[in-house]
């Protein structure tokens, strides 16, 4: 009995592995997206040219990305910029300007706005923030030994 249940769970690997490879499952986009976004993020590419890239509709783009992240394509980019853009706000003295542009932004401003937007605060209140937590001692699990 154990023996039939092993190879209709391998060949459900070797179906849904197929299906990831050759883009079909919703994951598989997803995951394939993820990766482009990750290689092209400071491009700022609009979502058509993702889905072109993928071979898909921006709708199917859309659906898969909702479906496994639960937020728009343009949602997941803004969400990766954001917190690339706070990481170097904590972590680094970099000039907000040199900053927006090391991120792909064409104006210093427009990041500005941007930031604002997504995080409730400017990145001049949001580097004073993270500098005193830093001084309080607050620390993530990240930062344990």
């Amino acid at each position: 009995m154990a023996l039939p249940v092993l190879i209709l769970v391998q060949l459900w690997r070797l179906a849904r592995a197929d299906l990831i490879a050759h883009g079909r499952a919703p994951q598989g986009l997803v995951e394939r997206f993820v990766l482009l976004a990750g290689q092209h993020l400071h491009d700022h590419r609009g979502i058509g040219d993702y889905a072109a890239m993928l071979g898909v509709s921006r709708d199917r783009l859309g659906r898969a990305a909702r479906r496994t992240t639960g937020l728009s394509p343009q949602a997941y980019l803004h969400q990766l910029l954001i917190r690339e853009a706070s990481e170097l706000l904590a972590s680094t003295g970099m000039q907000v300007g040199q900053l927006a542009f090391r991120l792909g932004f064409s104006e210093p401003a427009y990041f500005t706005r941007f930031f604002t937007r997504q995080r409730g605060e400017s990145p001049a209140q949001f580097r004073r923030a993270a500098r005193a937590r830093r001084a309080r001692g607050d620390q993530s699990y990240a930062d344990w030994p």
